[in-house]
């Protein structure tokens, strides 16, 4: 009988279906949705909580590590909720956290951007053929797995350059706690070094090599070249339509936009992160700032270019003092290195007298490189935009060489451009667009605008 009722269990027990498992909880999410909670049941309880336990500051340390998207967005609406919602809350800490984590997730970024744009320099722009071996196989997926972890770093980035973006922009405070980290210190010096390693290894692996290349003085001699043609504001132009590194360019010029607005921003933190007594001495005019911003010019893509102006234009729509001087020769100095003839030598301040009045005129053959000349077209359109919106930029633009830049970009452009269709070429129906007539409207524009 024992046998049998213990038969009659086991086969009852296997016939009737498992019961399903009750779902997980999620302890993360769930912590925070509490921890929410309590900050809006009362104003003191954030102060209470954050000094005793500091939640949201080791949540959004967390932040790039979080699998689900959604505790991430909950992280940063928490975030902008204590910094808008709670008026009496000390919100630093947790800002100070969010801006370390923002610029280590940039200049990891840029690191691992300028691995790619080097290897692709490197390879020239093609993907090397694989074999269906395993070993390229797995050479593969792992390309794919970084490819991801990439994108969604980035995206994560960017996420938190919105929520920052706000933030600056309700509460002039969230400024000066950036500032107070060295956010316009020795984090952009350590971004600009990023950005400046990868120019260097994009150039090295695209130049054409020479006989002197095997020979060890040749190199070093070649070495120097290169480094004083790189220089920062010094270097040669080398603009492209997109790099790798021009979405997170952008998300860090769009926060730079925001603190620059900052009354004491370029006047207490100099460079290499120089912030901890705030004083009266004013950072020099070849900062890495600028420097960090003529580089995105010089050398990224055209949304990092863009992004940069953007900064320059923020700058110089406020400025009334020195700085505006500083700002506006450095755009005027950057608009005579964008010669339009492919080739031509850029023209630095010490010489653009003798650059006016020996210049050659280009005849109908010159070759013309549209991206410099669109280049030119954005900086021109933002200096019509200062000159419009600050009065005081007028005489600082005249001061500057303003009109005389103009005089030079007129004598580049003389003969550039050719000759009108006439009305016969225009109406006939084969004869379409060349890359001629792209040029034409390329420097009409510029014209125009000068």
């Amino acid at each position: 009988s024992t046998s049998a009722s213990t038969s009659a269990s086991t086969s009852a027990s296997t016939s009737s279906p498992s019961s399903p498992e009750p779902p997980k909880a999620d302890l993360v999410s769930e912590l925070l949705v509490t921890t929410l909670q309590l900050y809006s049941d009362h104003a003191k309880n954030f102060d209470l909580i954050e000094s005793e336990y500091h939640t949201l500051s080791h949540y959004i340390l967390a932040f790039p590590s979080f699998s689900d998207v959604s505790v991430k967005v909950l992280t940063l609406k928490t975030l902008e909720y204590v910094c808008t919602g709670l008026a009496v809350a000390d919100s630093a800490v947790p800002l100070k956290v969010a801006t370390e984590v923002f610029a280590a997730m940039s200049e990891r970024l840029l690191k691992e951007a300028g691995k790619m744009a080097t290897v692709a320099a490197r390879e020239g722009g093609t993907e090397p053929k694989r074999e269906g071996t395993d070993d390229a196989n797995e050479e593969k997926e792992n390309d794919e797995r970084r490819e991801n972890a990439f994108r969604t770093m980035v995206q994560d980035a960017q996420l938190l350059c919105e929520t920052l973006v706000k933030l600056l922009e309700f509460d002039e405070r969230v400024g000066y706690v950036m500032l107070d980290c060295g956010f316009l210190g020795a984090k952009i010096d350590d971004m600009l070094d990023l950005i400046m390693t990868t120019v260097m290894g994009v150039y090295v692996s695209t130049r054409p090599r020479d006989e002197n290349d095997d020979d060890d003085e040749g190199n070093d001699e070649g070495k120097e070249k290169e480094e004083t043609a790189l220089d920062g504001e010094s270097a040669q132009p080398s603009p492209t339509v997109s790099t790798t590194m021009d979405e997170i360019y952008e998300c860090v010029c769009r926060v730079l936009k925001n603190v620059v607005l900052n009354p004491e921003a370029r006047a207490v933190h100099g460079e290499r992160g120089n912030n901890s007594m705030r004083t009266e001495q004013t950072i020099a005019p070849d900062s890495s700032l600028n420097t960090f911003l003529t580089v995105g010019v010089l050398h990224l893509g055209d949304k990092a270019s863009k992004a940069a102006l953007g900064v320059f234009e923020g700058m110089m729509s406020k400025n009334h003092d020195e700085l505006l001087r500083s700002d506006m020769a450095c755009i005027i100095d950057l608009i005579d290195k964008f010669d339009p003839a492919v080739g031509g030598s850029p023209t630095s301040s010490s010489n653009r007298e003798a650059d006016a009045s020996s210049s050659t005129v280009p005849n109908a053959d010159t070759k013309v490189d549209k991206l410099f000349i669109a280049r030119q077209n954005a900086m021109l359109d933002m200096l019509a935009n200062i000159l419009a919106t600050n009065e005081p930029a007028q005489e600082v633009f005249r001061s500057c060489g303003g009109f005389e830049c103009i005089v030079r970009i007129f004598f580049r452009l003389a003969g550039s451009i050719n000759a009108p269709k006439s009305d016969q070429q225009e109406n006939d129906p084969d004869n379409g667009d060349s890359p001629e007539d792209d040029e034409n409207k390329a420097m009409s524009s510029a014209v125009m605008k000068l």
